[in-house]
């Protein structure tokens, strides 16, 4: 009877870790699925950005830093917020800037005449100084062939030489991209504007070594003053190598052409804001000769840029040859590249013809054309 009872002890006792052992492998098989996804990418310092803020920048140390641990002021206008802001040239895009005064010229269909803490910033594109001396060295920039905008304050003569002390305005164009981007737009508003663009973007080959992009722009339009139009064809067409997810060789190319006058009239006092005993002067009036009084541009840039090492920190060097032609009414205006080279300039419109030639420099006839590089 004992043994009987041991043994039923004992049978019992199986029985019971049995049903325990099941009961916990059934409470295993409800336990939450766990999934496991790839850190995202760190973010570019050349865009695109998600939003309208952006985290890494180049421009204010030319390596690949993030903008907390970047000891100088930099302010960052991305594509996303340049689009909702409806910005159409450099000017509106710099509107809600700190520091920033985008209309300290007024209206002016010549050039983006910006300030930065009082003082006019120098103008760089993709690292490069577009604009030397004069305006009529430089054209106004379409915001459309632009990634971001990149406002750093302050004197960096240290990174980029000679400069202002307001600091610089660097653009940076858009470039290829890995994942396909088809965009077409038409835009119709006030005083005739009619505008067609094209943005495309994508991989040539299966494996991605080989991305380009192409944008376009045509416009052709009025502005609020009678016989200054603002009209303009744009063509930015770049292409990408990766033979390595470390190494990359991107050339980037640019046509622009604009037709244009001048917006600034330059009205009296009296008569447009105080009374005129002659009566008030239509802001729209154009003072000067519709047939000889323009502001004609033409702009062909050509460049490159390569990113290589271990890891994608920085340019480690760009180069870019510029060629860029003025034309101001029946004066004639041009002057050295936005690479920085030296030229010879005349007088603009509404001035007497006056030659400026600085030592050495050999004159060309409204052309201009030289090439900079630079170790970054």
């Amino acid at each position: 009877m004992a043994i009987g009872k041991s043994r039923a002890a004992a049978a019992a006792a199986c029985l019971a870790f049995t049903t325990g052992a099941a009961g916990q492998v059934k409470l295993e098989q409800r336990l939450p699925e766990v999934t496991v996804r790839p850190a995202p990418l760190p973010q570019s310092p050349y865009g695109p950005d998600e939003g309208y803020q952006a985290a890494r920048s180049t421009t204010a140390t030319k390596t690949d830093t993030p903008l907390l641990e970047t000891p100088q002021a930099v302010t960052i206008v991305t594509r996303e917020r340049i689009e909702d802001q409806g910005a159409q040239n450099l000017q509106d895009a710099l509107n809600y800037a700190a520091g920033v005064r985008s209309d300290a010229y007024g209206l002016d269909s010549r050039s983006d005449n910006v300030r930065v803490r009082g003082a006019y910033p120098d103008e760089y594109r993709d690292g490069l100084r577009r604009m030397v001396g004069y305006y009529t060295s430089n054209t106004r920039t379409e915001p459309y062939t632009l990634e971001r905008i990149e406002v750093l304050r302050g004197p960096s003569a240290m990174l980029y030489g000679q400069g202002s002390t307001a600091g610089i305005i660097n653009m940076v164009s858009k470039r290829p991209l890995v994942e396909p981007l088809r965009e077409i737009g038409v835009q119709l508003g006030n005083y005739n504007r009619k505008q067609i663009q094209a943005d495309l973007s994508g991989p040539l080959d299966a494996e991605g070594q080989w991305l380009y992009r192409l944008v376009a722009l045509g416009r052709d339009s009025d502005t609020q003053v009678d016989y200054v139009d603002d009209d303009r064809k744009v063509v930015a067409p770049s292409l990408t190598w990766r033979p390595s997810a470390a190494t990359s060789l991107t050339l980037q190319a640019l046509w622009q052409d604009d037709h244009s006058g001048s917006t600034s009239q330059f009205f009296p006092f009296k008569g447009v804001v105080l009374p005129n005993p002659n009566g008030r002067i239509p802001t729209r009036r154009f003072v000067g000769d519709p047939d000889k009084d323009r502001y004609d541009s033409e702009r062909k840039e050509l460049g490159w840029l390569s990113l290589r090492g271990p890891t994608i920190r920085a340019a480690n060097c760009t180069r870019r040859a510029s060629t860029c032609r003025t034309r101001c009414g029946s004066a004639t205006g041009s002057s050295s590249s936005a690479c920085g080279g030296i030229g010879r300039r005349t007088a603009s419109k509404a001035r007497p013809t006056k030659s400026i030639a600085p030592p050495r420099a050999a004159a060309r006839s409204c052309t201009c054309s030289t090439a900079a590089w630079r170790p970054t």
